[in-house]
């Protein structure tokens, strides 16, 4: 447009050709950055996507995934980082799984040396699950709460069989080194980060709503949620299950003697609940309890 004027044309041009050399110069800048503006967003945004989908990874989140939206050298990073991102958590799972078949192992090693409770702790960690879901807790929670049910009694490991497998009535003494297992288990387990969140139960399973129980003398809710569910499931499978020593009660004679310790030794909202559960359970015929 420059060459094709006179050399003198904007200044002998009239104000409408200004006008419209002003205008037409104006627009040709705005669109050189519109589409500026939207080439370059087609090529960062793409690289924004990762960034913002390898931050999510680096704070545990293996669900995400980046969805290639051309067909250049970006698409192609975006489909090897999903491939990428699949790996880890297949890898993360069978780390998982692996993790929770210790925990089996475990729980397994002490009922085969408790032969009195053997599939004791099979029972109510799959009740205590149950339990909880009914009563709408979360499922990333109940992740926690069934490595917690599972390892309950895993501080009985580091009370002597003398006591443990004694076959008379145990003296006070040894009742103390008995009640010690709850702290015994917080001392195994607490420096490993993967249980952390399931000490809950093995830790204050034997706490008591009025505040009398053991090991650190917990009242109402001061007792963690896990171990307040846990507590009553405990108590039905120890009270309804056979034993060398006697038989196991009834249905109906474990709900009155759970019933009875409410607001003593469980929380009275939770027995109500859990007996409710339970009647749901008989009644769909799911499980014979």
């Amino acid at each position: 447009m420059g060459v094709s004027l006179a050399q003198n044309a904007l200044i002998t041009a009239t104000l409408p050709t200004r006008i419209a050399i002003i205008a037409l110069t104006s627009l040709t800048t705005l669109l050189i950055i519109i589409i500026g503006t939207r080439l370059a967003r087609m090529i960062t945004m793409p690289i924004i996507d990762l960034v913002s989908a390898s931050k999510e990874i680096a704070e545990g989140n293996l669900n995400i995934r980046i969805d290639p939206t051309t067909n250049d050298e970006i698409a192609l990073l975006a489909q090897n980082f999903n491939t990428m991102v699949s790996s880890l958590d297949k890898s993360q799972q069978d780390l998982t799984l692996a993790y929770d078949d210790t925990l089996e192992g475990w729980s397994q090693a002490l009922d085969l040396k408790d032969t009195e409770t053997e599939g004791h702790t099979q029972r109510v960690t799959n009740l205590t699950v149950g339990f909880a879901r009914a009563y709408g807790i979360s499922e990333d929670e109940i992740v926690h709460i069934r490595r917690g049910a599972i390892l309950h009694d895993i501080g009985k490991m580091g009370v002597p069989d003398s006591i443990l497998l004694k076959p008379g009535e145990l003296t006070e003494e040894e009742w103390k080194v008995i009640r010690q297992h709850p702290l015994n288990a917080y001392n195994m387990l607490k420096n490993i980060t993967y249980l952390a969140p399931a000490l809950d139960i093995p830790y204050c399973h034997h706490e008591r709503w009025d505040g009398t129980g053991y090991p650190r003398g917990l009242k109402g809710e001061e007792i963690p949620l896990a171990a307040r569910l846990f507590s009553i499931v405990d108590a039905w499978d120890a009270l309804s299950s056979n034993r060398p020593y006697r038989k196991g009660l009834t249905g109906q004679s474990t709900r009155k003697t759970i019933t009875a310790e409410k607001g003593t030794r469980y929380q009275p909202e939770l027995v109500d609940f859990y007996m409710e559960f339970i009647r749901q359970k008989m009644k769909s015929g799911k499980k014979k309890i």
